[in-house]
């Protein structure tokens, strides 16, 4: 799903989020949940894991990063 689809990255996140149990679920606040391009959301079984492309590593649940600069870079329109 692309930002040009059926609603946005953000509700996309959200749904998959609100799939499973809210003991399992990242705050608000994680920079990967505000739609950050980089962020691949999976669902395994009742928990959820978030790999960030920028850095080559699983985010979270292991980093739980409110403030990331590779999301606010690859936010910034490409020129």
């Amino acid at each position: 799903m692309t930002q040009d689809d059926d609603g946005s990255i953000e509700r996309y996140v959200d749904e998959m989020i609100r799939s499973v149990p809210e003991v399992n679920r990242p705050d608000p606040q994680i920079s990967c949940r505000q739609g950050c391009p980089k962020a691949n959301w999976l669902r395994e079984k009742e928990t959820l894991r978030c790999y960030c492309h920028a850095m080559g590593v699983f985010s979270w649940p292991r980093l739980n990063l409110e403030r990331c600069t590779d999301r606010q870079r690859a936010l910034r329109p490409q020129s």
